[in-house]
């Protein structure tokens, strides 16, 4: 007791900090630097709290939920969002036609809707007959208001795919790729003529897929060169699910058949005018565009009574883009 008193009462010069007593005396093995590589290090104050244990002030429900919400931000790190935009039937296209008061009556026959290609009309922004079977004496605006190329593509079955993809590593470093390219993914079709929104999931590989919505089916694909030819065939064969037991007798199973050029031909004339076979763009570093198309001429100059300087034929349209 003595002791303690003393070292309470104990004061030093003002300035005046004394240095920290030594761990070990110079006699003392633990001084020894060979015992200090060897020693085990000190323990620190987080080896004894787990590394999933929640803090004081965070209950267990919002602990597991933030560890959750970074394994989901993990998992979406390594995905892809990928948005196209195509066509999905070949559309055409001509230009409007207009036609004034005097009207010929003997060409105003059974009415006819207008459609995105018209065979018979009269000169362009002006004439005595349309084809169309529309009597303008009310007004003098032009006949078909869809006959817009984007009128003409509201018909071609545009479609809309959102999909957000995962790619499984398919390679080690220094190993070769293997030839099964597998991917998943989830989204949504949009069916711009009717209106329709389709869920889309499928696991998908390099030469067959499994597709679980919006129905169930196997797809089976490829593409081979002919030998020494500038072609190719493109093989597709798609079957639901619930008719694979007899599959040669399943209504609902698609084949297609496809000759095309792998690398496309470019521009080049035809018979009807100028074409220009599929082909992929590069816009910008993650969206490319995939087109072919064609423009018709008349055939012979003077054009006759209604018939259209061009005509615009586009068989494939395409755009895709990695957005995120």
């Amino acid at each position: 007791m003595a002791l303690q008193s003393h070292q309470r009462e104990q004061s030093f010069a003002p300035g005046y900090e004394p240095s920290a007593p030594p761990l070990h005396s110079a006699s003392s093995p633990y001084s020894d630097p060979e015992y200090a590589r060897y020693a085990p290090p000190p323990p620190s104050r987080s080896s004894h709290s787990g590394a999933s244990r929640p803090p004081l002030d965070q209950s267990l429900g919002a602990h597991v939920m933030q560890i959750a919400s970074g394994m989901v931000q993990g998992a979406w790190k390594h995905s892809n969002t990928i948005l196209r935009i195509d066509l999905r039937q070949a559309v055409s296209y001509r230009p409007p036609t207009r036609r004034r008061r005097a009207v010929r009556r003997d060409l105003l026959r059974s009415p006819a809707l207008p459609g995105a290609s018209v065979s018979s009309g009269g000169p362009l922004y002006g004439g005595e007959g349309n084809g169309y079977g529309y009597d303008a004496a009310v007004d003098d605006e032009y006949v078909a208001k869809d006959e817009s190329l984007f009128g003409s593509i509201r018909g071609g079955g545009a479609r809309v795919k959102l999909m957000q993809v995962w790619d499984f590593p398919h390679r080690e470093e220094g190993e070769e790729k293997t030839p099964w390219d597998v991917n998943f993914g989830f989204g949504a079709n949009v069916v711009m003529d009717q209106g329709r929104v389709e869920p889309k999931f499928r696991l998908r590989a390099q030469h067959v897929a499994l597709h679980l919505l919006p129905e169930p089916a196997l797809e089976m694909r490829g593409k081979w060169p002919l030998g020494d030819t500038n072609l190719a065939v493109y093989a597709r064969y798609r079957v639901p699910i619930s008719g694979l037991g007899r599959f040669w007798e399943s209504t609902e199973a698609r084949l297609m058949i496809n000759l095309y050029h792998p690398h496309g031909t470019g521009v080049h004339l035809t018979p009807q005018g100028v074409q220009f076979d599929d082909h992929v763009f590069h816009i910008a570093q993650f969206t490319t565009m995939r087109v072919a198309a064609a423009v018709d001429f008349p055939h012979s100059f003077p054009l006759q009574e209604g018939e259209q300087p061009f005509g615009l034929r586009l068989t494939r349209l395409g755009l895709k883009s990695v957005i995120f």
